[in-house]
């Protein structure tokens, strides 16, 4: 029995009730290996999926079969011989006797099917980058490509950190014109590390655009993010930084050399520092979180607004065209996507639902009176969607997973 089937096999006890105390221990140090065997064994024993799981049966079963026919041709089904319905589907091939990775148990009203377990993660590290002429690269091809020692895309190179997460490193261009700029963008479900030509570091959360000059030998560099990024700028920077997050009005899908608008929009200016700023067009608010050095932060410049100065640890709002200071801001909670945390206290679940299907590129659905209460979430990034919205079903949520759809019900 290879491990696939061992642990089918001790899911399938566990359900029964048959499970020793050396396999439940066996089972649990399996468990324990990744977020996913969590999420794995949750979604395997939980009694509203199982009853699911049987009136599907017929279908599942079906759709088993295609799967593994589909992906092996000598898959020897023994129930078209007349017998029972295996528990594990085999496969002969030249070398060895393969166990599929799918167990099938019809034993006791139950269905379980391992391979064919959805899973969903968040935050994978891929990123595209539109040039000043309208081309696009995508990353994940230029990190292909710097592997095999060619030049990685046209506006600079792909390295890789010990962590295995990606860096996209802009060149300078100081005979580019001021005006020339390039537009790194990920998609829903994606985020990326871009290093700018000065040493800046800015990490790129999902369904995000950051637009940059080309040429950085100028005294002022403006940056417009359309998303979520954080910033950290270092002190040896001798230019200043103006960011500009557009208004809700104005944010748009990233396009090469789109012209942001001023008119509403919050705008901050900084040389040393560390900051996250959040801004997405489907969020009722924009939010500045200083977490280091100092800045200045005004409302449509153009009018001649004057600037609010801040110091590490605040926070400024832009809600329906006004400046808020929170002086003492949730700065953990702010940055805990940087961090690789999932991370709300007693937010509204419309709140939370607008990030993970963002993070995890799902749609989400309500079904029913949404509740007037709050919700609270402390999970690693890199959790699986079932064991995430496990969490929220224990605070009184319920919910049905339909491929890319998450349909919440109340």
């Amino acid at each position: 029995m290879n491990p696939s089937e061992r642990i089918g096999w001790l899911l399938f006890l566990q359900v029964r009730h048959k499970i020793s105390r050396k396999e439940k221990k066996e089972l649990s140090a399996w468990r324990k290996l990744s977020a996913e065997n969590e999420s794995l064994f949750q979604s395997a024993t939980d009694p509203v999926t199982l009853r699911r799981r049987i009136g599907k049966m017929p279908e599942a079963r079906q759709q088993v079969l295609e799967k593994l026919h589909e992906q092996f041709p000598d898959l020897e089904d023994l129930s078209q011989k007349g017998e029972r319905p295996a528990r594990i589907f085999y496969i002969t091939t030249r070398k060895k006797l393969l166990a599929v990775a799918a167990s099938v148990v019809i034993g006791g009203g139950w269905f379980f099917m391992l391979a064919g377990y959805s899973s969903i993660k968040a935050g994978g590290y891929h990123a595209s980058v539109i040039s000043p002429e309208g081309e696009t690269d995508n990353l994940n091809s230029a990190w292909s490509d710097f592997k095999r020692g060619f030049q990685a895309g046209k506006a600079g190179v792909v390295i890789e950190k010990e962590n295995g997460q990606y860096i996209y490193v802009a060149p300078n261009e100081p005979k580019s014109a001021k005006t020339r700029f390039y537009t790194l963008f990920t998609k829903a479900g994606g985020e990326f590390i871009l290093q700018l030509a000065d040493g800046t570091t800015v990490r790129v959360n999902a369904a995000t655009s950051i637009r940059y000059p080309a040429n950085f030998s100028q005294d002022t560099i403006h940056i417009t993010v359309d998303g979520e990024a954080y910033f950290e700028i270092p002190e040896n920077v001798k230019h200043v930084y103006t960011i500009t997050a557009p208004s809700r009005d104005q944010a748009q899908p990233p396009t090469a050399n789109r012209q942001p608008s001023t008119n509403s929009a919050l705008q901050i200016s900084t040389k040393a520092a560390t900051f996250n700023l959040m801004s997405y067009p489907e969020e009722p608010s924009t939010l500045f979180s200083l977490i280091g050095g100092t800045a200045d932060v005004r409302l449509d410049s153009s009018a001649g607004s004057s600037p609010i100065s801040l110091v590490a640890g605040q926070q400024v709002s832009l809600d329906s065209g006004r400046l808020n200071i929170m002086r003492t801001g949730n700065l953990d909670d702010a940055i805990a996507w940087k961090n690789n945390r999932i991370i709300f206290h007693d937010a509204e679940i419309r709140t939370i639902m607008r990030q993970v299907a963002r993070w995890y590129d799902v749609t989400v659905i309500y079904d029913g009176n949404i509740p007037d209460r709050k919700f609270s979430l402390d999970l690693p990034s890199d959790t699986d969607i079932y064991v995430l919205l496990r969490s929220l079903e224990t605070q009184g949520l319920h919910f049905q997973v339909e491929k890319k759809t998450v349909i919440l019900r109340f």
